[in-house]
């Protein structure tokens, strides 16, 4: 698997995402829990890793929620000033 430089985020309604190299973090209550899947192991994303994994999880979260804050600051026309 190549390198991905930037994670790439989703959200839409409820739901949130991150996928970051191996792995993706995922919500379906807006950001309330999150899973961790494995995209190397696990294509089919059926074993949450979140428990296992918490210390990426946590990383992952944090850049999801940076990414949310500055669509927020867009949406608001922050970023355009």
């Amino acid at each position: 698997m190549a390198e991905r430089q930037v994670p790439i985020a989703f959200e839409s309604a409820k739901q949130v995402s991150l996928a970051h190299n191996r792995y993706k973090t995922y919500s379906k209550d807006s950001g309330n829990t999150f899973m961790l899947f494995d995209l190397v192991k696990d294509l089919g994303e059926t074993r949450d890793l979140a428990v296992e994994k918490p210390q990426i999880l946590r990383q992952m979260k944090r850049t999801l929620e940076k990414w949310r804050a500055s669509c927020k600051e867009s949406l608001a026309g922050k970023d355009y000033r």
